[in-house]
């Protein structure tokens, strides 16, 4: 059920997104800084990033996705923000995002290989 209201709330999302383009860009941002108004795209895109990321972690019961959808969100935010005003084309923040992911990654896999060894009869037959 739940993945069902997510499923069709991504898609109302995408097809309000596809049929009322002019949303968006006339979504005033007056009396605010201009970095708000450069980077608004970018601050939604962020908060559904870790809304859903968010909601995967609820569901499913694993912390660390909270972890995930955060790193992703605010990496993008960051990379969008250094193009802009530094002049960046490598997406630092991104890299630095993934890097941490991917040795999360490698530190589960290392624990399960050791809590769930392949026993010898199976490695046996599997060289075989």
């Amino acid at each position: 059920m739940i993945l069902a209201v997510i499923v069709l709330a991504t898609f109302g999302l995408v097809l309000a997104t596809l049929l009322s383009p002019g949303w968006i860009p006339n979504m005033g941002s007056r009396g605010l800084p201009q970095w708000v108004d450069d980077l608004k795209v970018d601050m939604a895109l962020t908060i559904v990033v870790i809304a859903v990321f968010s909601a995967m972690a609820y569901m499913f019961n694993v912390r660390r996705v909270y972890l995930y959808g955060w790193l992703i969100g605010l990496g993008n935010l960051a990379s969008t923000a250094l193009m802009l005003y530094a002049g960046f084309t490598f997406n630092l923040p991104l890299a630095v995002a993934s890097g941490i992911i991917i040795v999360v990654g490698a530190v589960l896999l290392v624990r399960f290989v050791r809590t769930y060894p392949v026993a010898e009869a199976e490695a046996e037959n599997g060289r075989a």
